[in-house]
């Protein structure tokens, strides 16, 4: 058995932990001094890192809250349109029933009066 797959076995780097350092970079949040920050009563990068994450996870939540009614707009008016395009298939297939109909009864008239 590998040793990595053995029980009690840690890797060297926990895969499950964001690496704090590169999610604030990627949210544009400049490094601070954490040391100092605690220090002088400033909030440290975690910190800030923790409440751009509780905002960005506000933010989705609004977004979604929003969303939902657009959605709802949307399949309402898919499903309009759905029926719309039935109905128009339906009334094209009556049509043309009823021309071959014409067509049919106009060549009976035509052979009697033949």
């Amino acid at each position: 058995m590998p040793v990595e797959n053995q029980p009690g076995h840690h890797p060297a780097h926990d895969q499950d932990k964001p690496d704090l350092d590169a999610f604030a970079e990627k949210l544009g949040i400049e490094p601070d001094d954490a040391e100092e920050a605690n220090l002088t009563g400033g909030h440290s990068r975690i910190d800030t890192v923790k409440a751009a994450a509780t905002s960005a996870r506000e933010m989705a939540s609004t977004a979604r809250e929003m969303a939902e009614p657009v959605a709802h707009l949307v399949q309402d008016a898919v499903g309009r349109a759905a029926k719309a395009i039935d109905e128009r298939r339906h009334l094209a297939d009556r049509v043309e029933q009823l021309e071959s109909e014409v067509a049919e009864l106009r060549s009976r008239l035509e052979s009697s009066q033949h």
